[in-house]
């Protein structure tokens, strides 16, 4: 009932409701500054590639560079939260019987409509201003690697580490 209330004022009051948290069973098993979520699976490297290519696409996200001879991937930006873009680059790598992949986030405030009222007051539409995404650094960085996570969780994996690299 008090969750509702909230989303409640939130959206008379004229303010955007930001992402989904990050589960509390995930959250507590990342440790301060993690900036990597790292993903092993069973797969072979050349399917995990292309699984998590296609994951990206259909959650939206337009593919910027594509090399699937070295398993990279990069991303352009897309909003994941309130007025805050993400841009996600990941590597995939043989190891062992499977195969692994790394991914790490940069987000940006930048918007065009911020306004003087706006955390972005003054910032171009470009997003000129981009930070890599870190568990614990603050509320906004916090957030997107939340989201970073929660992307990656939709990938099939027999493990997933949460590093600072």
């Amino acid at each position: 009932m008090r969750l509702i209330t909230l989303f409640t004022l939130a959206l008379l009051a004229g303010c955007a409701v930001s992402a989904p948290p990050l589960p509390e069973e995930i959250a507590s098993t990342i440790p301060e500054g993690a900036n990597t979520v790292e993903l092993h699976t069973a797969m072979p490297v050349d399917d995990l590639y292309e699984e998590a290519r296609n994951m990206l696409v259909k959650k939206g996200f337009k593919i910027r560079d594509d090399d699937d001879r070295s398993w990279r991937i990069e991303t352009e930006p897309m909003e994941v939260g309130s007025r805050t873009d993400m841009r996600i680059t990941l590597r995939a790598s043989p190891i062992g019987n499977g195969s692994r992949i790394e991914a790490i986030g940069h987000w940006s405030s930048d918007t065009g409509d911020a306004g003087f009222a706006g955390a972005g007051a003054g910032v171009s539409s470009t997003n000129e201003n981009w930070y890599q995404a870190v568990w614990g650094e603050n509320q906004r960085s916090s957030s997107a690697f939340g989201q970073l996570v929660l992307i990656m969780n939709d990938l099939p994996h027999v493990e997933a580490v949460y590093a600072k690299r």
